[in-house]
């Protein structure tokens, strides 16, 4: 059960609120105008602060964004209900080298304007940065996205759509795929 959010930040056009739910773990939820990459930049800042998302989704409609993401920090001197998730969806995405990704399992399929891309992987801190990092160097950027954690499984699925909302083209979904096809290669290895 929630409680009453103890920290309610304004962004730009929008606002942020975090609801703990022990000194270890909190909802957080973001909802107004942020600009496409801020899933990356929320899962940039979190992977080196040993945050994991427990649970979560966040969906895109036209330029308005509504999400929200249950954290779990192993570390139990910091206090996620204490963070300036705020700053973090304003600031710069932080420099850092991606790593692998090593998939157990993924099935991606054409909708009508978008790609629905489904991943499981052994889940890790920056997991979800470094796929992100990956979609958006092919050019696709998510409309929703959805992420569920268990027993060190991760399950990612991501509707992607271009740059503007345009429809992925045939090459950008056949690079996709043979990402995919290669990371699961680096599973086997």
């Amino acid at each position: 059960m929630l409680t009453t959010a103890v920290k309610m930040d304004p962004l730009v056009n929008g606002r942020v609120s975090v609801h703990p739910i022990s000194p270890t773990r909190a909802e957080v939820r973001i909802a107004g105008e942020l600009p496409i990459v801020w899933p990356e930049r929320f899962a940039a800042a979190l992977a080196p602060r040993a945050i994991s998302i427990l649970h979560g989704e966040a969906e895109r409609r036209g330029e308005s964004w509504t999400g929200f993401f249950e954290l779990d920090s192993k570390q139990t001197q910091d206090n996620v209900a204490e963070i300036d998730y705020a700053s973090i969806l304003q600031s710069l995405p932080i420099a850092r080298q991606a790593r692998p990704i090593a998939v157990l399992h993924h099935g991606l399929v054409r909708l009508t304007n978008a790609l629905r891309l489904a991943i499981q992987a052994e889940d890790r801190h920056g997991l979800l940065a470094d796929m992100l990092a990956k979609l958006k160097h092919l050019g696709l950027y998510p409309k929703r996205l959805t992420i569920d954690a268990e027993s060190g499984i991760v399950t990612q699925c991501f509707w992607l759509a271009g740059y503007g909302d345009r429809e992925p083209d045939l090459q950008t979904e056949r690079t996709l795929r043979d990402f995919l096809s290669s990371s699961r290669k680096l599973r086997r290895s």
